[in-house]
């Protein structure tokens, strides 16, 4: 958030920032636009390390049911209204996010679920 002296506020947890082209990025931004796609119920961006251990952040994403969507689909639809930088760079399909009790989202669960899983590095230049 911006205040009317121009000062910059987070009003997430620092430890969510993804350090993104060298510029800090709220993984909020890409949810939200996620969250805007018809086929999209939940999301989660979470910073990942490519091969070169530059962070790039990668959606974790629940589709609806019966919906067909690609990963390659979501991200461009991300950077139809988010900086290249912000947009994730990977899709990666679940049937449930992580959660508390109270229903919300425990992000560091996320990191670790990508952490564990092996993937196709599709992340580009």
């Amino acid at each position: 958030m911006r205040d009317e002296d121009g000062y910059l506020t987070c009003l997430g947890p620092e430890s969510d920032l993804l350090r993104a082209g060298g510029i800090w990025v709220s993984p909020t931004e890409g949810e939200s636009r996620l969250l805007e796609h018809p086929a999209v119920v939940e999301a989660a961006v979470v910073g990942r390390n490519d091969d070169d251990w530059l962070e790039k952040p990668v959606a974790v994403v629940v589709i609806t049911a019966g919906a067909t969507v690609s990963g390659p689909a979501l991200i461009m639809w991300c950077r139809g209204s988010l900086a290249h930088f912000k947009a994730p760079r990977q899709a990666i399909f679940t049937d449930e996010l992580p959660k508390t009790p109270t229903r919300k989202l425990q992000r560091f669960k996320v990191r670790s679920l990508l952490a564990a899983t092996y993937y196709e590095e599709v992340f580009d230049a």
